[in-house]
């Protein structure tokens, strides 16, 4: 195992502490919610590991079956929320990202002391240049923040939880990409992760909007 895996195993611990928590604060059932998180957290996964091979490293004889991308894994995260609010299936996909979003920045913590997703980013005012991980944690820490802070003060917002942590995140990605250095398929030299960004924060934004509809109706 290596230094990154070791810390999305730390993260994994202390999100299945905090959904035991949560689950028992809300009275709900510790086993089925920490069963679902992990369930979905399989499927979330190999799409995230079907993303880096096919998107960061395309020649299949260099296929790694251990390794994941977090963009992609987000992006089928998507995926799983819009099916299950077309199907109307049961998910808590507030929890989940609740939950999800301690794992990403544990993980991150890793990327840094791993040092993959490596790049710098240049800090506005001070001209000092942040490696690129260190901005990414603390972004995704403000992320983890801000979702918590108003899914526990704002009811009226639990519903769209999800949509706004990829608001927040693929904004954040969208920023990173101009400075990551490792190479990610493009589109007519745009970076796919890009694209993929942009597509996604359009779509949660019109999730929102179609949600606060209904609820007015």
């Amino acid at each position: 195992m290596n230094e990154y895996n070791l810390w999305v195993l730390y993260g994994l611990i202390l999100a299945t502490i905090y959904i035991i928590a949560y689950s028992r604060l809300k009275t709900e059932s510790k086993l089925t919610n920490t069963l679902e998180f992990f369930r979905v957290l399989v499927f979330i996964y190999i799409i995230g590991n079907i993303g880096f091979n096919l998107f960061y490293n395309p020649s299949p004889s260099n296929w790694e079956f251990l390794s994941q991308s977090a963009f992609f894994s987000l992006t089928g995260l998507l995926i799983t929320e819009l099916v299950v609010s077309y199907w109307k299936l049961n998910f808590n996909s507030q929890l989940f990202a609740l939950g999800l979003v301690i794992v990403q920045f544990v993980g991150k913590i890793g990327c840094y002391f791993a040092n993959c997703c490596s790049g710098f980013i240049e800090i506005p005012l001070v001209s000092k240049k942040l490696p690129l991980q260190l901005f990414e944690i603390h972004g995704i820490l403000i992320i983890a923040v801000i979702i918590h802070t108003i899914y526990y003060i704002y009811e009226q917002t639990r519903g769209i939880i999800i949509y706004i942590y990829f608001i927040l995140y693929f904004t954040l990605r969208f920023i990173a990409e101009f400075h990551r250095y490792e190479w990610v398929m493009q589109i007519y030299d745009v970076r796919v992760t890009h694209i993929l960004s942009f597509v996604i924060i359009i779509i949660s934004i019109l999730q929102i909007i179609n949600i606060k509809e209904k609820a007015n109706n």
